[in-house]
């Protein structure tokens, strides 16, 4: 974990880059939580600090005392504000302007009842929350979008609310219905989705949405304890399983015993890749808890920046826990929360013959369909 020295001197010469010759324009925003008096501690608040030319993840603690909290940011171009509960995988996002002061104000732990005011975008997307009342979530987002196409909030919601990986065509349906003006590339790249043409999609000449000849994700990178960085060649294994998680999460302890039963199964690295990720957010913390369950022969992952990290977004990984399980070729076998549905798919897949026929291979996909869309 970098020192506080370190981060300071970091943040400083950020702050110097996007303030601009003269320092003439506050490339600043603020954020204030108000809430009831008895409301005690800490949400994570991560955004992508940017200009023109380079930019930086930055991540601040808000620690709220008697309900109130406030975080001083920086940044030149509008940016997407992740905010989570230290104590959860909950989060909730929001779109600040430099020269914003955004207000979260709320009675309640959940986030979908917070009110946010303080620029129009954000308001919006703040009323839409409290409009949920567990309704579902993609079929909320799909009535915005098609009421909204000219909204600039619809383009957003789409790179952010939906799960692009599990209904893809249903996101080029959508996507495509949006008006250009305001699904343009900087909308994309400040959502954090800029590769996600060429990916899962390719762009046409009139700059519509198709379907990519091939979506299959091949590689992620990831930080790791012993190696510093790790690449992760999914396309170069017989099978793979990626299980991230989160804060908290207490399906993890099951998982992890399970993941052990799998390396201790497939002790050959060379033919496999058997994964955990943390998307804790300090490193103590996940450093803590590797160190705790004695996980051998397996990589040991770190994602700092969560849901947020372009390998998350890239996956379609939109909570946590969540397994990912991929065979020759990096071919999708199973995604959802299910440790032990994706640990059956694995070891299928492990048993096939070289030539990558599964006698189940339509009925993995079949349950990794239906688990996806039910989770």
């Amino acid at each position: 974990m970098k020192s506080f020295k370190s981060k300071f001197f970091t943040l400083i010469a950020l702050i110097a880059v996007l303030s601009g010759a003269g320092g003439c324009v506050k490339n600043e925003f603020s954020i204030q939580f108000d809430f009831p008096k008895d409301f005690f501690g800490n949400y994570i608040v991560t955004y992508y600090a940017w200009d023109s030319h380079k930019g930086a993840w930055l991540e601040t603690t808000a620690s709220l005392q008697e309900g109130k909290a406030e975080v001083q940011c920086v940044t030149r171009r509008p940016t997407l504000v992740f905010i989570r509960d230290a104590s959860s995988a909950s989060s909730v996002v929001l779109y600040v302007e430099r020269g914003d002061r955004l207000m979260v104000t709320g009675s309640s732990p959940d986030m979908n009842t917070w009110t946010i005011t303080g620029n129009d975008l954000s308001e919006q997307w703040s009323k839409w929350r409290n409009s949920l009342n567990g309704k579902d979530r993609a079929k909320a987002v799909e009535e915005f979008v098609l009421k909204n196409p000219d909204s600039k909030l619809s383009a957003i919601m789409m790179l952010t609310e939906w799960d692009r990986h599990a209904d893809p065509d249903g996101f080029i349906r959508l996507w495509n219905g949006i008006d250009k003006d305001v699904r343009g590339p900087e909308t994309v790249e400040m959502c954090g989705a800029p590769d996600f043409p060429g990916v899962e999609f390719t762009v046409t000449s009139d700059g519509d949405l198709r379907r990519a000849k091939d979506s299959k994700m091949t590689s992620i990178v990831v930080r790791s304890k012993d190696n510093g960085v790790d690449t992760l060649n999914l396309a170069k294994t017989k099978a793979t399983i990626l299980f991230f998680y989160g804060d908290n999460n207490s399906e993890r302890i099951s998982a992890i015993d399970t993941i052990k039963e799998l390396a201790k199964e497939y002790p050959d690295s060379s033919r496999r890749i058997i994964a955990d990720i943390s998307a804790q957010s300090d490193s103590m913390s996940w450093i803590s808890t590797i160190r705790r369950d004695s996980l051998k022969g397996a990589v040991r992952g770190w994602m700092p920046h969560g849901l947020a990290d372009h390998n998350m977004i890239r996956l379609g990984i939109g909570r946590l826990p969540w397994v990912v399980v991929t065979g020759r070729k990096a071919r999708a076998v199973y995604e959802g929360s299910d440790i032990g549905k994706a640990a059956e798919a694995f070891r299928k897949t492990m048993s096939a013959k070289d030539s990558g026929k599964s006698t189940d291979r339509k009925g993995q996909n079949a349950t990794a369909k239906n688990d996806t869309k039910t989770n």
